[in-house]
């Protein structure tokens, strides 16, 4: 029986094929042991994630540059305090936060210095305008506290202060070893603590406290979620959000500003920060070199664009709007082929190695026109952006 022909046998083979929490478990914690996600062409860095982090920084209207305090203030402690005030980010199923490190490192800073001590390095600017919290219920924190980015607490000079000194302040990149399934409990209040490490994060939720995040990326799991939690989950997310409280001058997808009213005030060019960014792919109208099963497994598996706006309406979210965003993909076959057989998407998990290179055969089949005499597959890469406001 051929693997397109299986999906006429009584419907039996569709309904294992679609991975379920459990296989969805054993399938990132395969991926993040082998240290192998990272390795897939849509995550690693290059063309196509520098053009993804533009996408993500300008729907989530993120600052291009740090730049310094304006506060027209006399009080320095004031000064002190506004340039400490930064927007968190929550990034659900953010995976080793390779993707929110992109975000932080593309807030270019024009002017930076650094001053040495005795003891250590430490930037002499204004303290980064955003923090992200990666949220993965998957997270080795083995690996992400290796990382310079990864520690919980940074030093950060004081500007003009008469005696010099040193805030503490958190690293803008940590880490919670939690689920978005999290949110339908609710927040503990023993402890308050940030300082924890990933490993023990999760024992409290200072990270989920009413009024502790201003906006949260869901990029590429939405379809992880159960159905039937969805709207709850959208639900508590709603309610713990902190409205961020200014707005933005907004900037197209080349990163071009918009130019200043004539009369000098730019209220009219500024839009309000969203509060909830969903990346995901369509359900149907998708060109990756698949099979007919596993297009089927990718239908059943991700909620239509309807499905979402219907389940954040009903959680209280306002606004609702979405784009379609599309990239020309250009990859080896060999490399497609491999990503499949190492199951890159969980909408292979409960495919057998043989089913999987069978159907790999079958890419090079059914796409003889789609690849080019160097051996490379080209497709589209489609990209759902859906934002939400409180």
């Amino acid at each position: 029986m051929s693997l397109s022909d299986r999906l006429d046998d009584g419907g039996s083979s569709r309904k294992e094929r679609r991975p379920t929490i459990a296989t969805t478990a054993l399938h990132y914690e395969a991926h993040a042991i082998n240290e192998s996600y990272e390795d897939a062409y849509f995550y690693e860095p290059g063309a196509y994630m520098a053009h993804l982090v533009q996408l993500i920084k300008n729907r989530m209207q993120l600052p291009s540059t740090i730049s310094n305090n304006k506060n027209n203030t006399n009080n320095k402690n004031d000064t002190i305090l506004s340039s400490c005030v930064r927007r968190r980010i929550l990034d659900i199923g953010g995976g080793t936060g390779n993707f929110a490190r992109a975000l932080i490192e593309s807030i270019e800073d024009p002017t930076k210095t650094t001053t040495t001590t005795s003891s250590s390095t430490t930037s002499s600017l204004p303290l980064l305008p955003v923090e992200i919290i990666v949220v993965d219920p998957f997270l080795d924190p083995t690996n992400t506290m290796n990382t310079s980015s990864s520690h919980c607490y940074e030093q950060h000079p004081v500007p003009a202060t008469e005696n010099a000194s040193l805030l503490l302040l958190p690293s803008p990149l940590r880490f919670v070893k939690a689920s978005a399934e999290d949110f339908l409990e609710e927040p503990t209040t023993t402890r308050t603590d940030e300082t924890s490490s990933p490993s023990s994060s999760s024992s409290f939720s200072w990270w989920r406290q009413a009024g502790s995040y201003h906006q949260i990326l869901m990029k590429e799991m939405v379809h992880h979620l159960d159905a039937k939690d969805r709207v709850d989950i959208f639900r508590a997310m709603y309610q713990g959000l902190a409205q961020w409280p200014t707005t933005t001058t907004p900037v197209d997808d080349n990163n071009n500003q918009s130019s200043s009213n004539d009369d000098g005030n730019d209220d009219d060019d500024k839009t309000p920060v969203p509060s909830l960014l969903i990346v995901t792919r369509p359900q149907v109208e998708i060109d990756y070199p698949l099979w007919d099963e596993a297009r089927q497994v990718w239908k059943d598996n991700q909620p239509s664009v309807d499905e979402l706006v219907q389940d954040l309406q009903t959680a209280g979210f306002r606004d609702i709007c979405h784009t379609l965003e599309s990239y020309p993909c250009r990859i080896s076959l060999q490399r497609w082929q491999s990503m499949v057989q190492n199951r890159f998407w969980s909408t292979f998990t409960n495919f057998s190695d043989d089913e999987l290179k069978s159907a790999c055969d079958q890419i090079a089949s059914d796409y003889q026109d789609r690849i080019d005499d160097e051996g490379s597959i080209h497709f589209e890469d489609r990209l759902v952006f859906l934002t939400a406001y409180k």
